[in-house]
This record gives C-alpha cells, structure tokens and sequence, in this order.
C-alpha cells in the first residue's frame, strides 16, 4: 500500500458456556469468532500558498510624495508674509428721526429722546459726520414751509452742540421743505432726517 493508505485486518475469537444458547449440556461451549477489516487513509497536509506581493512601486511612490510635501512646506516657510489692503467701506446710516408739531420748530421733550440718540451715535462714532436734513407737511404756504424746514434741521443741530457737546463742524444741515413723499401720513413730514457719514 501507499504511504497514505494502509489496510487493518484483525481476528477475534471467544468462547463461552452452553447457557448463552439455554442449552445445558455439561462441557458444552460455544465459540464466536469475528474478523474485522479496516482502511486508514492518511491525507497530506495542506498548507496555504504564501503569496508575497511585490509593493516597492507603490512605497516609492509614496515617498516621492511625501518628499513632495516637505518641498513645499519648506517653500512656504520661506515664502514672505503676503499683505493684503483693506479698503474700510463707510456705509451711510439713517439716525433717529426727529418730529415736529404743526409750525413748530422747537422739539418737544419726547422728541428730545431721539436728539440724544443721535449725539451718542456721534460719540461712538468720533470719525462721523451727519447731515440733518428738515422737512415740513405740504398744507399751507410753500414759501413758509422751505423757512419752518430749515429751522428745524438748525433746532436738531443747535441741540446736538449745545445741550450734547458735538461739535459744530461735524453737523450739516438742509432745507428738505415741504413734502409728502418721506411717510404716506402728512404729519410725519414734519421731521428732521439725520444722515451719518
């Protein structure tokens, strides 16, 4: 046989007394025999194929690259510092309005709430200037309403420098004159537009 196969064969003989069979003549024994074959197959061992895979391209690759970064890094280290300009974009900002009663051009003491608001929006702001512009309801004299526009855009100025310390040469004033185009309600025409810029 093989190296891998062999075959077993193996006999068995007993002997027993007459009482298996309840026959019970004396000196009487019975015999059994038994032969017993048998195959043993051996198998190879079986191991795994080790497959090395060759993968230097690949390491090379990654080295170059990483060479590569550490290139560029170093560019960069010793590139100089780029400065960009800033251009400051001054936008204008609408203040606090200002209203008046019917051919008045003094400010009430509500109103005066809104002057200050203006003068603290000046304090923040020490770089600003504003442009307060007043404005008067179309009822009534045309020529009447251009003079009542004018003193009140002065009363808001004189109230800014006088009663709040801003100073004067940061205060322009206009004369808006009669209108009913700045709110749909005739009565809030009667106002003084302050302009920051």
């Amino acid at each position: 046989m093989s190296r891998n196969c062999a075959i077993n064969l193996e006999y068995r003989a007993d002997n027993t007394n007459d009482q298996f069979n309840s026959r019970l003549e004396r000196g009487s024994h019975d015999w059994y025999s038994a032969i017993l074959v048998g195959i043993s197959l051996v198998l190879p061992d079986s191991k795994p194929a080790v497959v090395v895979k060759d993968n230097s391209a690949e390491l090379a690759a990654l080295n170059k690259r990483i060479n590569e970064l550490q290139a560029e890094n170093e560019a960069l280290k010793n590139r100089p510092a780029e400065v960009k300009e800033v251009v400051k974009t001054v936008k204008e900002a609408v203040l606090p309005n200002v209203f008046f009663k019917v051919n008045k051009s003094d400010i009430s003491l509500q109103q005066q709430a809104n002057v200050k608001s203006i003068a603290d929006y000046l304090k923040a702001h020490p770089d600003t200037k504003i442009t307060v512009t007043g404005y008067a309801s179309p009822e009534g004299n045309a020529q009447a309403n251009q003079v009542l526009s004018e003193k009140r855009a002065q009363a808001v100025a004189d109230m800014l420098v006088n009663k709040f310390g801003i100073a004067a040469d940061r205060i322009t004033t206009k004369a808006g004159g009669p209108t009913s185009d700045i709110y749909p309600t005739l009565e809030l025409n009667r106002v003084a537009v302050g302009v920051a810029k």
